[in-house]
């Protein structure tokens, strides 16, 4: 194997191990809205500070690093191999052997990290950052989270207290009686005159 080869191989697998501990600061600026949707289908997540994304970003950085650590240890101890076999064809043919086989492990490591980053970043550019739900209303965990007045529900999105909101019902969320055709719970959500008909405030009918 000729220097330049050697030195060209040397940066090349060099390049590639400090990859692998380089964290890829791209992905934590996404909010990937876990909360938000996990409260809306009515699951708990008061205490839940952890990231999926990034744990799972974390679990493959750690993983793809130790199978490049224990590639690159192959590497070096192919070369020893090689530089100490003295002439003996045994010797260069096993080191070529291991050599050959810690390069494909490194190539297939570094392959499975560019697949997984890429992956991330498409998954994270198709979702919603700026603070909304795919239905237009904004996320939040607490009040301070809204704009304008606005208050959070349970369901993890804001509303107004004017019920005036076509999704959250007054009854549950809003401190005023729901008007004619906005959503309520049971009679005692509606106001004057009204009845809590199919979830939907509406006018009693006038007796005979």
């Amino acid at each position: 194997m000729s220097i330049f080869f050697k030195s060209i191989l040397s940066i090349f697998i060099v390049s590639i191990f400090c990859n692998f501990f380089i964290i890829d600061t791209t992905l934590a600026k996404y909010d990937y809205q876990l909360g938000a949707f996990a409260s809306k289908a009515g699951y708990s997540t008061s205490g839940v500070t952890a990231s999926l994304p990034t744990a799972i970003e974390l679990v493959i950085n750690v993983v793809l690093s130790l199978a490049g650590i224990f590639f690159l240890i192959l590497v070096v101890y192919a070369g020893v191999r090689w530089m100490t076999a003295k002439g003996n064809e045994d010797n260069v043919t096993s080191a070529k052997n291991i050599l050959e086989a810690a390069i494909i492990g490194l190539v297939v490591v570094s392959m499975s990290y560019a697949i997984s980053t890429l992956i991330f970043n498409t998954l994270a550019s198709n979702i919603p950052q700026d603070g909304t739900l795919l239905d237009g209303k904004a996320s939040c965990f607490k009040d301070s989270d809204c704009t304008g007045g606005d208050k959070c529900n349970p369901a993890g999105y804001c509303y107004t207290e004017t019920c005036s909101d076509p999704i959250a019902k007054c009854g549950d969320y809003c401190s005023k009686p729901c008007q004619e055709n906005q959503k309520c719970n049971s009679d005692g959500d509606c106001g004057i005159n009204l009845v809590c008909f199919a979830d939907v405030c509406t006018k009693v009918a006038p007796k005979p």
